[in-house]
């Protein structure tokens, strides 16, 4: 169950949500029918997982009503699209494209 709602945690966390135009509704149903956990339990451990990271993170008080995934998030952790397209001429050795698993 922790290991689920940590999938949804952080599909949140990089705007999986907002980038396909799926809901966390939807997400969670996928979660459910994978590994048959209650939905109502993937959500409560996903609510204590955001309001964890809410507090070690220190971005606000934790009565805020809003959680991670409900929030925008800002596109600044996507790099732009010109950026991707001209990833060939990266000079680092290790760029992230260059890995192959």
């Amino acid at each position: 169950m922790i290991a689920s709602a940590s999938v949804a945690s952080a599909l949140c966390g990089i705007g999986w949500i907002s980038k396909s135009g799926k809901t966390l509704e939807h997400l969670l149903q996928l979660l459910h029918e994978i590994t048959n956990i209650e939905k109502d339990y993937l959500q409560q451990c996903l609510h204590q997982i955001e309001d964890m990271l809410r507090v070690s993170s220190k971005l606000g008080d934790s009565s805020e009503e809003s959680t991670f995934c409900e929030q925008k998030r800002p596109d600044e952790f996507t790099p732009p699209l010109d950026k991707i397209q001209n990833h060939e001429t990266a000079l680092t050795p290790t760029d992230v494209h260059d890995v192959r698993f």
